[in-house]
């Protein structure tokens, strides 16, 4: 049986990407916090960590299945190098205030009621219709966060030139 633990990711990034979002240049976004997969004979599993250090596996490919498949990617990662990895990845996350006030995202948030992203209270940000939809003007964020310094995984699909809603009228600014 062929089985192998693969390394998608240590997610130490999303420390830096945090800053932004806490100081309102970024949405709150649920980001990939899987730092390893299992592969059992053709069968992937996914090890989604938790805050804790504890985590499950989440089957993503191939064949049907199988609680033996599962056992066996189970006995595999537990009490693994890997696994000890990932715990301490996991611990720098949560030191380092990943997940604010214990949870994602903070409690000091809200949800904007145009663009349906969640930003931190006290900001606000501009929008474009994309598609017919409403949207945060990604071209404008990611020209403020690289002012102030921060680093985000993401590029904007917009530029910074195009016109908000709120530029031509449309909306009032408004943030909470």
């Amino acid at each position: 049986m062929l089985v192998e633990i693969v390394k998608m990711s240590d997610r130490q990034n999303l420390l830096k990407g945090m800053e932004a979002r806490q100081a309102g240049l970024d949405a709150y976004m649920l980001d990939r916090l899987d730092m390893f997969w299992i592969h059992v004979n053709g069968t992937r599993f996914c090890v989604e960590p938790r805050e804790d250090g504890s985590w499950y596996l989440s089957h993503q490919h191939g064949e049907t299945e199988t609680r033996k498949r599962r056992k066996i990617a189970d006995l595999v990662f537990e009490g693994s190098d890997e696994e000890k990895q990932q715990r301490f990845w996991m611990k720098q996350l949560v030191d380092g205030g990943y997940f604010e006030d214990g949870r994602w995202p903070g409690v000091d948030t809200y949800r904007c009621d145009r663009c349906g992203q969640t930003w931190k209270n006290g900001t606000t940000h501009e929008h474009v219709l994309f598609d017919g939809n409403v949207v945060a003007h990604s071209g404008r964020n990611y020209q403020k966060i690289q002012e102030r310094g921060f680093e985000v995984s993401w590029r904007p699909g917009r530029g910074s030139e195009m016109p908000s809603l709120e530029e031509s009228g449309y909306f009032e600014e408004v943030g909470r």
